[in-house]
């Protein structure tokens, strides 16, 4: 079985892709979480990313006051940025959304939740200790039909803005991306723990400002 950290247990776990494994921890902040790895070059060790989904919303579920809600939310994606040797962290709205504002019209990023995570002492020493070389926070807002459509850059920002327009759920994408391999690289465990604890701690953010 797949042992992630003793305070995690693991309810369930299954392999979705010959990379990838989807997760299932009890006595945590997002609903799953899927591991995979992802090549970078002949000759190089992958990176490992880590990819937790915070489910606040179902379709079922969804109401006008939820897809204003989404509309809030989707303003406050965020990213990290490191300084040169990764000596300085900072927490930045998510560089799509610039994009995304020539298709939103009056669409604007809102820092309040990068403002709430920054004050995350736990969260914050955590990072500085792991030192993931990505970080992000993004909602879930492409949906599967439209997927086969995408051919262009400019197709996919205009999916993500009709989706805007009429979210259909509102789930939370939180991935951290390390350069290490599971069970191959020195210390992978206590990594595992470092990057699932960051995930853990983003969620229970993200959660305490679903109502904003």
């Amino acid at each position: 079985m797949l042992s992630i950290k003793r305070k995690y247990e693991v309810e369930k776990w299954s392999y979705v892709a010959p990379n990838e494994i989807l997760v299932e921890l009890k006595n945590v902040g997002f609903t799953n979480l899927l591991v995979r790895s992802i090549p970078i070059s002949l000759g190089f060790e992958p990176r490992t990313e880590l990819m937790a989904s915070v489910e606040l919303a179902r379709p079922e579920e969804m109401t006008a006051q939820q897809a204003e809600l989404y509309k809030k939310l989707k303003s406050m994606e965020f990213e990290i940025v490191w300084s040169r040797l990764k000596r300085e962290l900072r927490l930045v709205p998510r560089s799509e959304l610039k994009e995304l504002q020539e298709f939103i019209p009056g669409f604007v990023p809102n820092e309040h939740l990068i403002k709430d995570m920054a004050q995350n002492r736990s969260l914050m020493n955590l990072l500085h200790i792991v030192k993931p070389e990505e970080m992000y926070a993004a909602l879930d807002s492409i949906r599967a039909e439209d997927i086969p459509s995408i051919k262009s850059k400019e197709d996919y920002l205009r999916k993500k803005a009709e989706f805007f327009n009429t979210p259909s759920n509102i789930k939370w994408l939180i991935s951290v991306t390390k350069l290490f391999v599971f069970r191959r690289f020195p210390g992978h465990e206590r990594i595992y723990n470092q990057l699932v604890e960051v995930l853990d701690l983003t969620s229970t953010i993200l959660r305490k400002n679903t109502h904003l």
